[in-house]
């Protein structure tokens, strides 16, 4: 399994390419801001079970 300091780099590699214009976006189109937050749920769902798999 990957470790917690690599998927944070993910995380904020895809942070930073969200930008400002995105946000203007989101205001715009909701689907956008849904689709942003299924995949930080499904993030911390991975980060979690990895977590309890490496602990097994």
């Amino acid at each position: 399994s990957f470790s917690l300091e690599e998927f944070t780099i993910l995380l904020g590699d895809f942070a930073l390419k969200i930008d400002i214009r995105d946000f203007s976006k989101m205001k715009k189109n909701p689907k956008f801001f849904i689709q942003i937050v299924i995949f930080f749920f499904l993030a911390y769902v991975m980060i979690v079970s990895s977590l309890k798999l490496t602990d097994i």
